[in-house]
């Protein structure tokens, strides 16, 4: 099971998820059940990202879909991946699950292959999509026109401004918005802090943990 929204359901309905996991699974008789009889532990890949990189995305994506119409800059400024990632592996452990985290920033290139490795599956048994690019993120000039569409309040813009854009020409490469140097400075130093915190980092193993940065990594972007 697969699905970017399973995050936030299992973030608002904790105990919800876990009753639906249980009648989903039924009567559990896998032999690796333990002695007492309890069933074998859900296994749960995780991919998290690096925060600016995932915060950008995420700010094209409510944008491009989501009818946002503030910047980026007041965006960043609600950013809380950090602590609502804690609050899904407290809810994921809590149902004894087993639970194993890759950095999406580090493994972009290989994910298919990440994908195996979790798995246990030879080298290339999944075979990637034939289209290349999907559902990309706008150019900067086609983020602000939506931005500004959405300013006039029209339900479901999207619908004939950014997904015909993006999905008839999905090879367009996308553009970052514009950094406000003292909201990206501010961003890293929250981002900084929140991810070195104890609890953090007694969660999120080290290998994979998301990478901060500083504003200087970022110029000229």
């Amino acid at each position: 099971i697969s699905a970017e929204s399973l995050f936030y359901y299992i973030l608002k309905h904790p105990q919800r998820f876990a009753e639906d996991l249980a009648t989903l699974r039924g009567p559990d008789s896998d032999p690796d059940s333990d002695p007492d009889g309890r069933p074998a532990p859900v296994h749960v890949l995780l991919y998290l990202r690096d925060p600016l990189d995932h915060a950008v995305s995420h700010y094209q994506q409510v944008v491009k879909r989501g009818n946002y119409t503030g910047t980026l800059a007041e965006n960043l400024a609600t950013y809380r991946m950090p602590a609502l990632t804690l609050r899904v592996l407290n809810s994921l452990r809590e149902i004894g699950a087993k639970v194993t985290i890759r950095n999406y920033s580090l493994h972009r290139n290989r994910l298919l292959a990440s994908m195996e490795d979790w798995l246990d599956l030879p080298a290339d048994t999944l075979a990637p999509p034939p289209v290349g690019q999907v559902n990309r993120s706008p150019t900067r000039a086609e983020l602000e026109l939506q931005r500004l569409v959405n300013l006039s309040k029209a339900q479901q813009s999207w619908r004939v401004v950014s997904d015909p854009l993006c999905n008839k020409l999905p090879e367009i490469r996308s553009e970052q918005p514009p950094l406000d140097p003292a909201a990206l400075a501010e961003f890293l130093a929250r981002m900084d802090a929140e991810m070195g915190a104890d609890d953090y980092t007694a969660a999120v193993p080290e290998a994979e943990r998301p990478r901060v940065g500083t504003p200087q990594d970022f110029d000229g972007r």
